[in-house]
């Protein structure tokens, strides 16, 4: 009995260290202008290479209008058409509250909050109202129309809603718990760099650019998969494809929905998008870009950074994958003793 306690212990250490090797490096944000006008940002980092789409989901049956980011697995973040963002970072597995009394969420959590709340004070009830399904370990963060901006903290065992600061202009999320930053992902540098522009520079619509630039990821195949900045004011997203911060796919979403039928959605692969709305990005030519997108899914690849990825990965696979055979068959060894 104890060799197999032995073995679920040692396969625990395992799988947490899997679990603790960085795969997701988002940056998001938010930020008032002098003028008042809104806007928000988010980098999409994934350890590799997926498809991204965008889905547009006219008003009608199907809940409010809106626009949403989409990887394999469901939707990142987006805006409806009452002006508000959301959009999610991972964090360090926690204890996800539960209420038996309460319904639950699929993972589309923040699409069916979009399709059914106006502002960030109405995000609040919403999810005081359900539970999150159990392995949710994304904090997110909801912007309205008016500048109200909070993140959503499902830690510990309980919700936490972290609103921005009045003293501020801006809220900065990556990927560590505000509550508790001791959980891990802290310090992180990308959000030092975020803040350190909110705070040091005019806010505009290119120092949006050029924070998203600045905290951008390339780890050969994966890294910023795609960058959004939102302008709530005006109903705008600007799309960015594969770490190029110097060109976008500019979007009017009253425009887009003017065009289409009541309710009906449509899709699109974000490499197939038009990126012709051109950016001054003041930093551009300090960090290294990403490999420009030819239009397939698949990035273009460059050597050591590719090779130090993928050798770091197949070692610790295969260190697990040892691991665990020398485990149980020291536990039929010790079982065929007995």
């Amino acid at each position: 009995m104890k060799s197999k306690r032995l073995a679920v212990i040692i396969l625990s250490i395992a799988l947490g260290f899997c679990q603790s090797s960085p795969v997701m490096a988002c940056t998001i944000f938010t930020v008032e202008l002098e003028d008042g006008t809104i806007l928000v940002g988010n980098n999409e980092d994934f350890s590799y290479s997926i498809g991204n789409s965008m889905i547009i989901t006219a008003p009608g049956e199907r809940g409010y209008g809106r626009i949403c980011f989409y990887n394999m697995t469901y939707i990142q973040g987006g805006m409806n058409e009452h002006g508000l963002f959301y959009d999610g970072a991972s964090c360090p597995p926690s204890e996800i509250p539960y209420y038996s009394d309460k319904e639950n969420l699929d993972y589309n959590l923040g699409d069916i909050a979009l399709a059914n709340c106006t502002t960030v004070e109405e995000v609040e009830k919403f999810f005081e109202s359900y539970n999150i399904p159990n392995g949710f370990y994304d904090h997110l963060m909801f912007t309205d129309i008016t500048g109200a901006s909070a993140v959503f903290e499902w830690v510990e065992g309980e919700l936490h809603i972290i609103h921005r600061s009045k003293d501020e202009n801006y809220q900065v999320i990556t990927n560590y718990w505000l509550t508790n930053p001791s959980l891990g992902g802290y310090p992180c540098e990308r959000y030092n760099t975020a803040v350190d522009i909110l705070q040091n520079q005019s806010p505009s619509i290119e120092t949006c650019a050029s924070i998203l630039n600045s905290t951008k990821q390339n780890w050969g195949e994966g890294g910023t998969l795609y960058s959004n900045i939102y302008n709530l004011s005006q109903k705008e997203i600007y799309v960015f494809n594969r770490g190029r911060m110097d060109q976008a796919c500019k979007i009017d979403m009253e425009e887009i929905f003017q065009s289409m039928q009541a309710g009906t959605q449509e899709k699109y692969n974000l490499n197939e998008l038009t990126y012709d709305t051109q950016f001054n990005v003041s930093n551009l030519s300090n960090n290294s870009t990403m490999p420009e997108s030819d239009g397939d899914i698949e990035t273009s690849l460059t050597g050591s950074t590719q090779n130090s990825f993928y050798n770091n990965w197949i070692l610790l696979i295969s260190g697990v994958c040892i691991l665990i055979f020398i485990v149980f068959s020291l536990v039929k060894r010790i079982e065929r003793k007995k």
